[in-house]
């Protein structure tokens, strides 16, 4: 029986023990829980900021092919134009 007293009286220690630590442990999983939210929020900002980046790239990129379309259609037209000269000079 006193066994049992002893092992209870140590049981009831270490629960004291914990309850006494909950609220520490509460406050850091909420200071936690508040930095990944922090986490989240900067990383959907970010995703955004790559998508707009990922738009303006590609808008670049159909800028450039069709600027140098119309380089390369003007290089023919100087190209006809001095071959025109070229045979009626």
């Amino acid at each position: 029986m006193q066994d049992i007293q002893t092992a209870l009286k140590n049981f009831n220690e270490a629960l004291q023990a914990l309850e006494d630590r909950l609220p520490d442990r509460m406050a850091e999983a909420v200071k936690v829980k508040s930095e990944l939210d922090a986490l989240n929020i900067e990383a959907a900002y970010m995703r955004s900021e790559i998508s707009s980046l990922k738009k303006q790239i590609s808008a670049g990129a159909s800028a450039q092919g069709k600027a140098e379309q119309q380089i390369d259609a003007a290089m023919k037209q100087l190209d006809q134009l001095m071959n025109g000269v070229g045979e009626h000079g």
